[in-house]
């Protein structure tokens, strides 16, 4: 069909289940409950912060069509797009770009599972949220045969997307084949993105919430002003100019002032307040945040 998507593969869905992830993931979802939304936020993990996935999210069943997701210039694999087939494909991938993109482009909306992400029915996943930053199955499953020189991260650029119905034929038979070699099935995808690196996942949700339609895969190295559907022109996204971008956010009526990088910063404080006694002055100027002139304009952002 013209102006259509090249489909690289299909998979059946037929349990309503999807798992997903690294082999281990995988394994794991297959006997953890089906997730779907809201998704709790995330919680700090070490120096970080991940979510809490169990690999298995609920999803419509049917035919879902594979795309490969390309550089417009080269036509090098950076990113993967599935999708059921009764949604459009470009739609569906411009309203989770829209919603929670590549956290390393600009515009990318929101970063972590949230109020908003739940409303526009988008599931996200993060680098620490799956891969070897989750150790349950590891030891039993592991990561299955290494790429070798080539790619050397290839089992962290990679994943599977399995019906929960033939998981465990699935994880063995990938077991024993390089993360490049795993052939896909009627029931269990291997998505491959060659010299990635860390692994990004967004579900779409169907209108009702009630069940995942897409899945959105990219790496740290995908540039979405600079991939397009395999088979039609024109990128995922426009590319703007610091410029162009500044003049747009403008006329948007976006705010400039600072003031709610700072609301943040505080939000983020769990220190608590000294005692009242000691916050009496009088303090010496050099102690002072603030300056007298600074503080009718912190006031007016002040929350009612």
């Amino acid at each position: 069909m013209a102006d259509s998507p090249t489909i690289h593969s299909t998979l059946s869905v037929v349990s309503g289940q999807l798992c997903f992830g690294s082999l281990h993931n995988i394994w794991f979802g297959s006997s953890a409950p089906s997730q779907g939304l809201p998704v709790a936020p995330p919680q700090p993990s070490g120096t970080v912060k991940a979510h809490s996935i169990n690999y298995n999210v609920a999803a419509q069943k049917g035919i879902w069509n594979v795309f490969k997701l390309v550089v417009s210039e080269t036509s090098d694999t950076v990113a993967w797009f599935v999708a059921h087939a009764d949604i459009d494909p470009r739609q569906e991938v411009d309203k989770i770009l829209r919603i929670s993109g590549s956290p390393y482009e600009p515009d990318h909306g929101s970063t972590m599972n949230n109020d908003a992400t739940s409303r526009a029915g988008v599931f996200v996943i993060n680098r620490y949220d799956w891969s070897y930053y989750d150790k349950r199955c590891f030891d039993e499953i592991g990561e299955g045969q290494e790429e070798g020189d080539d790619d050397m991260l290839a089992n962290s650029n990679s994943l599977g997307l399995v019906d929960r119905s033939v998981v465990q034929e699935m994880v063995q038979r990938w077991q024993g084949e390089r993360p490049s070699r795993r052939d896909s099935a009627e029931h269990g995808i291997w998505l491959y993105i060659p010299h990635g690196e860390y692994m990004f996942g967004r579900f779409g949700f169907n209108d009702t919430h009630t069940a995942a339609r897409s899945f959105l895969f990219f790496s740290v190295y995908t540039e979405f002003t600079r991939t397009s559907f395999l088979g039609i022109p024109g990128t995922l996204r426009e590319h703007m100019t610091p410029q162009e971008r500044f003049e747009r956010e403008l006329r948007e009526g976006v705010d400039f002032s600072g003031m709610e990088k700072v609301q943040d910063m505080v939000s983020c404080q769990y220190v608590s307040p000294p005692p009242a006694s000691e916050q009496l002055g009088p303090y010496d100027p050099s102690d002072y945040i603030l300056r007298e002139q600074d503080i009718k304009p912190v006031r007016s952002y002040r929350e009612e």
